[in-house]
């Protein structure tokens, strides 16, 4: 069975919003989805009182702030429920699940990549940086560690402030 990705609490308000849109877009006059728990023009409005609710929270008031996270909450509900109603209509068809402007749960971001983390850089000769980094973050994590907390660093020169000068690396074993 295909689930869809319900975890809307923890996503910053543009990307709800946003998805919010994609899922009334996707569901509007969409015959696939022909009585959904909440009528469409519901989430047309908790969409458009969350939008407003942001701009209003520009002002950095107080009341506007309890209110976007009203409209949050509201939103946030319907999302969920269409979200149940279309995991139940779709079964296994992807196609059908995928037209309902919903993503599916599972696994996200890059799963084989290695993704540098830069731990501190501090500033060094006027031509040069020091940077601790771990180098394979998620493959390697203890190894680097090690070596990042024993001070070990590789000196890396700023490209366009002198470029007649070479790299030069140091501290490595």
């Amino acid at each position: 069975m295909i689930r869809a990705r319900l975890g809307f609490s923890r996503q910053p308000d543009g990307n709800l919003s946003t998805r919010g849109r994609a899922v009334y877009k996707g569901m509007k006059d969409n015959d696939k989805f022909p009585n959904p728990p909440v009528k469409l023009s519901d989430l047309k409005a908790a969409l458009d009182d969350f939008d407003h609710s942001i701009s209003q929270t520009l002002d950095g008031g107080k009341k506007a702030f309890a209110q976007k996270k009203k409209c949050r909450a509201i939103l946030v509900k319907i999302l969920r429920q269409l979200g149940h109603y279309v995991e139940s209509v779709a079964e296994d068809n992807m196609d059908v699940f995928l037209s309902s402007g919903f993503e599916t749960a599972g696994k996200t971001g890059p799963t084989g990549a290695i993704v540098p983390r830069i731990l501190k850089i501090k500033q060094g000769k006027s031509t040069e940086l020091y940077v601790w980094y771990e180098a394979f973050y998620r493959k390697s994590c203890i190894t680097s560690c090690v070596t990042a907390r024993r001070g070990l660093t590789e000196r890396l020169p700023i490209p366009g402030w002198n470029p007649s000068s070479p790299s030069r690396h140091a501290g490595r074993p």
